[in-house]
């Protein structure tokens, strides 16, 4: 018998998400311009994210660029 994969809960609130530097990244990074319930009601896999973060430095991101590897 198969089992569908079961994707991890989506986080709601910066609370949800595991403390460590990717979340102090992603509040440092993404909420001076962006509430964070947008972003983290977004989704995506790491590629588009890779995507979006990349963006946002070409933007002029604060900080953007030390640490879109870790958001």
């Amino acid at each position: 018998i198969e089992h569908p994969a079961v994707s991890p809960p989506v986080a709601r609130t910066v609370d949800d998400l595991p403390a460590g530097r990717g979340r102090d990244a992603l509040v440092r990074s993404c909420a001076s311009c962006h509430e964070l319930s947008v972003v983290l009601a977004r989704g995506g896999t790491r590629s588009e994210w890779a995507e979006v973060t990349g963006l946002m430095v070409d933007r002029g991101a604060v900080d953007a660029e030390q640490e879109a590897m870790q958001v």
